[in-house]
């Protein structure tokens, strides 16, 4: 599912936020050409090392993309204070098991 403006807003609203409005700049271009993404990532998280299957937790991220390079960026929506904006529950790396 496509994030809807109102998130993606709230995403660029957090990030501003977060670097006090500083532009952040890609560790690989140089430029500060970013974009958020429609889409969020997942991460997924276990505390055991020896599992095959992980679907115990995972980390909902907002994602940026760098326009000139491609450098991807991954943020944690609980860090940055939108799991509501998102209806995300859970611990701090978004306990999908409750």
């Amino acid at each position: 599912m496509a994030l809807n403006e109102n998130q993606q807003l709230a995403i660029i609203n957090a990030l501003t936020v977060k670097s006090r409005g500083n532009l952040v700049h890609c560790p690989i271009s140089g430029d500060s050409n970013w974009q958020v993404q429609n889409q969020l990532a997942h991460i997924p998280a276990t505390d055991d090392p020896t599992a095959s299957v992980l679907r115990d937790r995972v980390f909902p991220c907002a994602v940026l993309v760098c326009q000139t390079c491609g450098y991807t960026v991954l943020l944690n929506l609980f860090v940055l204070g939108l799991a509501d904006e998102f209806g995300l529950t859970g611990e701090l790396a978004g306990n999908v098991s409750e």
